[in-house]
């Protein structure tokens, strides 16, 4: 595969992940919405960390400003000795002190963060963001701008007008593939063609000329710190400047299939992420963590050991990450049980996920769950959307308390989609 040649440590890649999450609350109550679990042992981070890295960006900045600690333990994992000798770096940016206040959206973020950013006096930056299940090898996208001579590219995905509705940007693009107008989630999308049913939903991959970079910080400078990029920085962008759009279909990440290609979702609620679990479990996945030309990387967890399985009595399409103990009896259908996770004998896990160092007691029957880290199940519980333990409150109330910013108690939430979700920290009686 032919690639521009360019010095790639003057390449800065920048993953956005400052938001509160609470669309995806309660998992993001107690951790920062990137290090929220995925897969059985990864966490949302490396999924865009990685993408940089197997592209050979090895100056990564992750800006984010809720809960950091865990992610910035997380992240330092990657780095070593002789990275930082080289100057490659995987760092976590959080606001500074100067500013006194947190980031009021992904273009506040990238505004307040210039300091660090233009520091490295990049020529290119790229910037993602933190809740995208998505490979996509970054040198061809950069090949294609330096190809083009664009001063932008984004990067885009053709899909059916009801699944963007509301919930993707919409971008138009000319015969010369110029990107010509967007919207923002659009309650009626423009299809890519007159009396078609699809549209180009924007997938928030941007990369940047530095000198178009700056020009756009000075703009989000003029713009209020609470809108979002994608309705400040990008349309300013499309009007004045040649930004080319990208079809991730096109991009031939390495040891991937053609049914591989294109694939993506965005996490940002419990519903979706759950729903990017399962299809993880299936018997051919389209996104998975097995690939070796394109690995999914992640920060080492000590003591690793094998995940073990007694005498079982079912396993089907199931992801088991280290230091999983299954005991007798045990069925694991569908579902995911991540680190450290322990299942007691004779019960029975369909389309669950479990998180780090779970433990389910003996004779229980959990399905359609999902258990925070560190949760007991007691012995003899059944679980379930239809089966909810007292307490119980849907997502939309609990959003509501949220944005009210009511105190919030710590007791299961029943999503939109019937996934009935446990939180960290909580205890049953």
């Amino acid at each position: 595969m032919d690639f521009a040649i360019i010095d790639y440590g003057k390449i800065l890649y920048v993953i956005c992940a400052g938001g509160d999450g609470t669309r995806i609350d309660p998992l993001s109550r107690f951790r920062a919405k990137p290090a929220i679990p995925i897969g059985g042992h990864n966490r949302l981070i490396d999924i865009p960390v990685s993408n940089g890295l197997n592209s050979g960006l090895t100056r990564q900045y992750v800006i984010v400003q809720r809960l950091p600690h865990s992610l910035i333990r997380h992240l330092t994992g990657y780095s070593n000795g002789v990275a930082q000798m080289r100057g490659q770096f995987v760092e976590v940016l959080t606001p500074s002190k100067v500013e006194d206040r947190f980031f009021m959206s992904d273009g506040d973020s990238l505004l307040l963060s210039r300091k660090n950013l233009e520091a490295e006096k990049p020529e290119i930056v790229i910037v993602v963001m933190a809740d995208q299940i998505v490979r996509v090898d970054f040198r061809q996208v950069i090949a294609r701008m330096l190809a083009t001579r664009a001063d932008a590219v984004m990067v885009y995905l053709t899909v059916p007008i009801a699944d963007a509705k509301g919930r993707l940007g919409v971008i138009e693009i000319n015969s010369s593939g110029q990107v010509v107008g967007m919207e923002e989630k659009p309650l009626e999308p423009k299809p890519a063609q007159s009396g078609g049913t699809t549209c180009h939903g924007n997938l928030a991959m941007y990369a940047f000329r530095q000198p178009l970079f700056s020009q756009m910080l000075d703009y989000l400078g003029t713009q209020k710190p609470e809108t979002p990029l994608s309705q400040s920085g990008i349309p300013w962008l499309i009007a004045n400047h040649r930004v080319v759009a990208y079809d991730l279909r096109e991009n031939n990440v390495p040891g991937t299939t053609v049914e591989e290609r294109g694939y993506f979702a965005d996490v940002g609620t419990v519903d979706a992420w759950y729903l990017a679990q399962m299809a993880m479990c299936a018997r051919n996945p389209v996104f998975n963590f097995y690939s070796k030309a394109w690995p999914i990387l992640t920060a080492p967890t000590w003591p690793m050991s094998p995940a073990k399985f007694d005498e079982m009595q079912v396993v089907n399409q199931a992801l088991c990450g280290p230091n999983v103990i299954c005991q007798d009896r045990v069925t694991i259908v569908r579902s995911v049980i991540a680190t450290g996770a322990l299942v007691g004998h004779h019960s029975v896990v369909e389309e669950s996920v479990v998180l780090d160092d779970g433990t389910i007691g003996h004779h229980c029957r959990l399905s359609r769950v999902v258990l925070d880290k560190d949760i007991v199940v007691p012995d003899g519980s059944v679980l379930s959307p239809d089966h909810p333990p007292a307490g119980t409150i849907p997502f939309a109330e609990l959003y509501r308390k949220i944005r009210a910013r009511e105190p919030v108690a710590n007791v299961p939430v029943l999503s939109e989609g019937g996934i009935l979700t446990f939180p960290k920290g909580y205890g049953f009686v």
